[in-house]
């Protein structure tokens, strides 16, 4: 089978797309045009063969040419486009993601031929859940015979669907928020023995809901849970007046020292306000202050983002906020023949969860009980993606289970 991937070549791409493949020969990493620069564009067509469970594969990364060729399957990425086209400089939700959709990159796929366009899957994974007006476009204006493959499990059909493997793997592949090293750094953690305080609830960006649950936390006057607040909501502009009051009073609460402080002098400055930037801090300040992070991540069980998907990286005990974080990864392991993964602690509302983990601090025995449980959890967890991640591939899976639909109808 032939794929034609149309985008530049990079062998971060390659892994990213084609993960779980047994390469026939060596993955270039470089070629004259980007020798000596990695982020040049390889503009010529490079193909590799690979082969996965006893199917052979034939891909030629071809950037922008080659749509007619209706022997192939086409991919393309809506992400990695807009980084190429230099809109964005790494995955993940930003203003200018789906502005696009409507008026450009759907009319030009609508127009493919029509045998092409069967053959043809575009990825849409930006780890945001119910980005504005994007499901609509698609669901209206699409024509149905191109497969989407999306981060969300919400409107899945024969045309939209998710591939678990390629969800996980962007979050390392290419690697522009240095995900990447989240997962050496287990190799540090698993020695560190001198936290600070039990649990951390750490805040990027500040929000009301997040605001209450410091508030709820500061309340119970426990020395062993702590509350951390970056700086980067000083340089968030949009609601500006009421994330500096509620930015004002957390602080008030629970002390300048717990203000992660971005922006430094000389060596001592973290960088921009970028993903990059503080995910680097995240990983060097947040993960090392407590023994267990409880995270706030936006999952109602339909998608999950990289909050979660870090900590698991690097090993680190998590509790999350909301339930639905562990529902998405059993929808993983269900799909692949896993066992469901239990949560550590009980199922229980914000505030009543934040009451049952304070009382698990009280007690030393009782807290050494609870973070092996924690501990082992994520452990299993990282264990099982990690195996998924080198062994499966959701899109190959896909054009496999195509060929062999075909052969029964013949």
């Amino acid at each position: 089978m032939k794929i034609c991937v149309h985008h530049y070549y990079t062998y971060e791409l390659f892994w990213y797309l084609f993960h779980a493949s047994t390469p026939l020969q060596e993955i270039p990493t470089w070629f004259t045009s980007n020798r000596y620069n990695k982020n040049n564009h390889v503009d010529e067509d490079v193909s590799i063969k690979v082969l996965y469970f006893d199917t052979e594969f034939e891909i030629i990364f071809c950037s922008d040419r080659h749509w007619n060729d209706m022997d192939s399957y086409h991919l393309w990425d809506y992400t990695i486009y807009q980084i190429e086209k230099k809109n964005q400089s790494n995955r993940g939700w930003n203003s200018n993601y789906g502005k696009d959709l409507e008026n450009e990159i759907i009319p030009r796929f609508n127009k493919l031929n029509s045998n092409v366009r069967k053959k043809t899957s575009l990825f849409l994974i930006d780890w945001e859940y119910g980005v504005p007006g994007q499901s609509i476009y698609i669901n209206n204006k699409l024509n149905k015979e191109i497969k989407i493959f999306k981060d969300e499990l919400i409107d899945i059909s024969d045309s939209q669907m998710i591939s678990f493997t390629h969800v996980l793997w962007s979050f390392i592949f290419p690697n522009t928020i240095n995900l990447r090293e989240y997962y050496f750094f287990s190799d540090y953690l698993k020695y560190k023995n001198d936290y600070k305080y039990k649990i951390n609830y750490p805040v990027r960006r500040i929000t009301k809901q997040k605001y209450n649950i410091i508030k709820k936390i500061d309340s119970l006057n426990n020395p062993n849970i702590n509350c951390t607040v970056s700086s980067f909501t000083n340089y968030y502009k949009i609601g500006e007046d009421l994330r500096e009051l509620l930015l004002e009073d957390s602080l008030n609460c629970i002390g300048q020292k717990n203000l992660i402080n971005k922006r430094g002098y000389n060596i001592n400055d973290w960088g921009g306000e970028f993903n990059d930037d503080n995910m680097k801090e995240f990983m060097y300040k947040l993960l090392t202050i407590s023994e267990i992070n409880l995270i706030h991540e936006q999952s109602t069980g339909y998608n999950i983002n990289e909050k979660s998907f870090s900590h698991i990286l690097a090993n680190k005990p998590f509790i999350p906020t909301s339930k639905g974080t562990y529902h998405f990864y059993n929808e993983i392991f269900k799909t692949y023949g896993y066992e469901e993964s239990k949560p550590p602690m009980p199922d229980l509302k914000i505030y009543e969860k934040i009451d049952y983990l304070s009382e698990q601090t009280k007690d030393e025995k009782n807290w050494g009980i609870f973070l092996q449980k924690v501990s082992e959890s994520v452990s299993e967890l990282r264990e099982k993606l990690l195996d998924i991640m080198n062994t499966r591939n959701g899109y190959l899976d896909f054009l496999i289970k195509l060929k062999n639909t075909k052969k029964d109808l013949l």
